[in-house]
């Protein structure tokens, strides 16, 4: 029993360290308005008057990239509305960006091999990345 609980807490400090030092790395590229994900990654961000959660996974040489749009505050009586899901795959070296109507525009490269995705926007916000 006791064995079981070092373990937990083993992995609970582990754990809280390489959050610490993703969040860290995430800060310093967000400073450049950069952010490199890794297959499996995800983050939030706002862009304008939108909040976007996207997600990416590598298949089969590409980039899969899911990206949900919304509002980034509720309507008038409390509630969102509801979100729209855009899905793309793109190959290594290839690009997509979503524009909103402010005029900002957030870019997505796929990174060689499909082993990494580049987002980037001189004014990234990250909320949260996952």
């Amino acid at each position: 029993m006791r064995t079981g609980k070092i373990i937990s807490k083993t992995f609970l400090a582990s754990a809280i360290i390489a959050a610490t030092m993703a969040a860290q790395s995430a800060k310093a590229e967000q400073a450049t308005g950069k952010l490199t994900l890794e297959p499996g990654n995800g983050m939030s961000f706002v862009a304008g008057s939108k909040k976007a959660m996207t997600v990416f996974q590598s298949n089969a040489g590409s980039c899969d990239v899911t990206i949900l749009i919304s509002e980034a505050e509720p309507i008038k009586n409390g509630d969102y509305q509801s979100a729209s899901r855009v899905k793309v795959q793109l190959t290594p070296g290839n690009t997509t960006s979503v524009d909103s109507s402010e005029g900002r525009s957030i870019k997505f490269v796929c990174n060689q091999d499909a082993k990494s995705l580049t987002i980037s926007n001189e004014l990234l916000k990250v909320s949260s990345l996952y």
